[in-house]
């Protein structure tokens, strides 16, 4: 069994995504920070409802995630309405991975204002994010803009938002549910793929071997033919060869994983496919070289 806070939302999760509970875990050893803490921030954005959408700017998902945000981690938000709770994890993850050198494992605040305003996380409480009236800009927005946008955070009504004033929010659902009986939550692994962002990238018509919408095999050091090619070609490798050798991973495959927050395992499986694909807009659509004797282009 897994115990984790009683946080709202989260026991209608688990009832439909029982595995849930061990990817958060896995996912917070991963980044080093508190289970529960991620836990408070979803639970305060989303109620943990993946698929919810704010129709104010169109926010989505457990984090609510930004479209300019999630398109920089490399998916969509019509994407992350598609995705499980779980599918949304690696996103999750992706979002709190270049912040984790400035949370502090032990203060739940920081990882609100990772999301809330990540600029600020470690500010002091008193630091003032937005004041009623105010056209001094903050991060390109004026504080007046932040503070109509969020007046529901000035609990004091004193006309001002503070890091206080938005860490509060967080502390107060941590304090109430650990005011309740622990969840205890079944330890259910993850089935193969079960992790996995869907829908999988597609590729264009004529990069295609078959009527699947997307024809990526997991590649590892060894792997040989047409989509060691057409990663070789995506990943802008100098030399074309069809061949996954150690210098692509070392040169080419675990720098671009690295650089999208993706593990660095040397393993062009689903979500390094898909990353991969998001460039594909800028690629011509003619397939690549073919490295198959034959010319028949096979994955």
């Amino acid at each position: 069994m897994i115990s984790l806070l009683d946080v709202p939302g989260l026991r209608r999760l688990l009832t439909s995504e029982p595995p849930f509970a061990r990817a958060l875990i896995d996912m917070a050893q991963k980044l080093g920070l508190n289970p529960n803490y991620i836990l408070g921030v979803m639970s305060n954005e989303s109620g943990l409802r993946p698929s919810i959408v704010n129709p104010q700017g169109g926010a989505t998902g457990l984090i609510q995630f930004m479209p300019a945000t999630a398109k920089g981690l490399g998916t969509t938000v019509e994407m992350l309405r598609q995705m499980s709770g779980v599918q949304q994890l690696e996103y999750v993850r992706r979002y709190f991975a270049p912040y984790i050198q400035r949370i502090r494992p032990g203060v739940p605040g920081d990882y609100y204002m990772a999301v809330f305003m990540p600029a600020f996380v470690g500010a002091p409480a008193t630091t003032v994010l937005g004041e009623q009236g105010s056209s001094e800009l903050i991060g390109g927005v004026t504080k007046g803009k932040i503070y109509d946008q969020n007046k529901g955070l000035d609990t004091d009504k004193d006309g001002k938002i503070t890091v206080a004033d938005v860490t509060r929010k967080i502390e107060a659902t941590l304090r109430a549910a650990a005011q309740k009986p622990v969840l205890e939550a079944p330890d259910v692994p993850l089935v193969p793929g079960q992790g996995s962002a869907l829908p999988l990238p597609s590729l264009p018509p004529a990069w295609r071997s078959s009527g699947a919408p997307s024809d990526l095999p997991v590649l590892r050091i060894g792997a040989k033919g047409n989509a060691v090619t057409l990663a070789q070609v995506l990943l802008s490798c100098d030399v074309i060869t069809g061949v996954y050798t150690e210098a692509m991973a070392e040169d080419y495959v675990e720098p671009f994983q690295t650089g999208q927050g993706l593990r660095p395992d040397k393993v062009i499986g689903p979500f390094t496919w898909e990353a991969l694909a998001a460039h594909l807009k800028d690629r011509p659509t003619e397939p690549p070289p073919r490295t198959a004797p034959d010319g028949i282009w096979k994955l």
